[in-house]
């Protein structure tokens, strides 16, 4: 009986061990990871600077295109900016007086707390899917199949997910891609509760199906809610839809625990989560290809005329944002000249 229990405790160190040691090439970062060109400018590292912005147009294949020279300078004007910027000071509460970016800021916070409940993970939706994203990934136990070939199953179908996604994102664009794969997501849990308990393996099947559709939407969440929110209260509204989205997983172990009940139940509860996220989705506008908003009135303004199933057309895909940018700037430039 002693040598059951110690061969058990050592088969669950070796999968935790597994499990956290790829954790340690994050600090293999350090060395790849480039600086911000914006933080270059403020450090007065201008050729560092030069050269990170020639790397990025490079990338982008719009070494033509960019004068880095200009860019530079903009960077240079917006150093002086910010202090002017910096005198009125942002808070939470300014996600919230204007009725479009609220919207904004309530939906994405719902659509994050999701996929956190399924696996782990700006309002609404960032709630729902971290809701979801945790729910599955504790659920393995309700599954009717081996619990260590379920939890390796489940970390699996994440893979082909990200390699998915990011074509995606590049073409049909931000929202059809978080919605089409939470409502993967939702009809992947629900199809559980038609399928033949003779059939442990069917069920399972349906649970990874909504594991891949939830883990697929919280890559995009993240990219999606940082478009959205305007840049002076962006880290705000972040940290408040991250705050928000983490206290919704104080409900993923007692929607789980209801398999006690009803296997079939928390699979349930969380594809209907996840169907309402993706449809929460089509309310929020189209970011790709836009330039990011900088001010409120820029966030507030953005996305009012389009439609409710707008996808990304090609005259947004091809919209450059650097020129805007610019021009942002050297108005505010010549306002303060003034």
């Amino acid at each position: 009986m002693n040598e059951i229990n110690v061969s058990n405790c050592f088969r669950w160190r070796q999968l935790t061990f597994f499990c956290n040691a790829p954790f340690a090439v994050l600090f293999c970062y350090y060395f790849f990871l480039p600086e911000s060109p914006r933080w270059l400018v403020s450090a007065n590292k201008w050729e560092e600077a030069k050269v990170q912005l020639q790397r990025i147009a490079r990338i982008n294949g719009k070494q033509d295109d960019v004068n880095v020279e200009e860019l530079v300078e903009i960077l240079k004007a917006n150093q002086h900016l910010s202090a002017e910027d910096a005198k009125r000071s942002h808070n939470v509460t300014d996600l919230f007086r204007t009725p479009n970016l609220r919207k904004k800021t309530i939906l994405v916070t719902y659509i994050c707390k999701i996929p956190k409940i399924v696996y782990e993970f700006n309002s609404f939706l960032r709630v729902m899917n971290a809701i979801i994203y945790n729910g599955l990934t504790l659920n393995v136990s309700n599954l009717p199949v081996d619990d260590y070939w379920s939890f390796i199953i489940n970390g699996a179908v994440e893979l082909p997910a990200y390699f998915i996604v990011w074509p995606l994102l590049q073409t049909i664009g931000r929202r059809w891609t978080l919605a089409s794969t939470m409502i993967v997501c939702g009809i992947g849990c629900v199809s559980a509760m038609f399928m033949p308990t003779d059939y442990p393996w069917f069920v399972a099947s349906a649970s990874f199906i909504g594991k891949f559709g939830v883990g697929s939407g919280f890559a995009v969440i993240y990219i999606f809610a940082g478009e959205l929110y305007p840049t002076v209260v962006r880290a705000i509204g972040m940290g408040m839809s991250s705050m928000v989205a983490g206290s919704g997983l104080l409900l993923a172990p007692h929607i789980v625990k209801l398999g006690d009940y009803m296997k079939i139940l928390p699979l349930l509860i969380m594809g209907l989560m996840a169907l309402s996220a993706g449809i929460c989705t089509f309310f929020l506008p189209e970011t790709l290809g836009a330039p990011l908003p900088m001010t409120l009135e820029d966030a507030e303004n953005f996305g009012k005329r389009q439609g409710l199933f707008t996808g990304a057309s090609e005259k947004r895909k091809k919209r450059e944002s650097a020129p805007l940018i610019a021009s942002h700037f050297r108005n505010k430039t010549n306002s303060l000249v003034l």
